[in-house]
């Protein structure tokens, strides 16, 4: 799913129980996922955000989107992402 350039968040998470994992990122098109290397779709959560659900285990999440789609933001700008898991 990551063919072209992107700019990729890759991270690992151990959950104990099924979670949904939802990303203070504006859902939009363009954005890929991947848990524990296989593709998932991105949802919509709390209306505007994407969110991934997960069950119990550990997991390597990757999210990624081209980086065409940035071209217009400066390099100078901050780029973050902050996430929280739901019940």
């Amino acid at each position: 799913a990551f063919d072209i350039p992107i700019l990729l968040m890759h991270f690992f998470l151990s959950l104990s129980k099924n979670k949904i994992l939802c990303l203070s990122v504006p859902y939009s098109r363009g954005w890929s996922a991947k848990v524990d290397g296989e593709p998932v779709e991105i949802q919509r959560g709390n209306y505007m955000f994407m969110a991934i659900p997960l069950k119990a285990g550990y997991h390597e999440i990757e999210l990624g989107i081209a980086l065409m789609l940035f071209s217009i933001i400066p390099r100078e700008f901050p780029l973050g992402i902050s996430f929280k898991l739901m019940p």
